[in-house]
């Protein structure tokens, strides 16, 4: 690649800030929602398992058909 050590060194060193970056970035964005979803649950916004199961299970069953057919 025809570059010299101090070169790959910085590239490194930049590649390394962008990924700590991005991980910061991540982990305040995940503390916003999980303080927006214990706030929701304060405040009694929650949806009852028995309403959300039976979605979920039609989404599973469409999910394995789909899986099966493409099998």
């Amino acid at each position: 690649m025809d570059r010299s050590g101090a070169q790959l060194l910085r590239d490194y060193m930049r590649e390394i800030v962008r990924r700590e970056r991005e991980a910061e970035n991540y982990d305040a964005w995940f503390r916003e929602q999980v303080a927006a979803g214990l706030k929701s649950a304060r405040e009694g916004s929650v949806i009852p398992n028995e309403e959300v199961e039976p979605m979920f299970a039609k989404r599973r069953d469409t999910l394995r058909r789909k899986l099966n057919e493409s099998a």
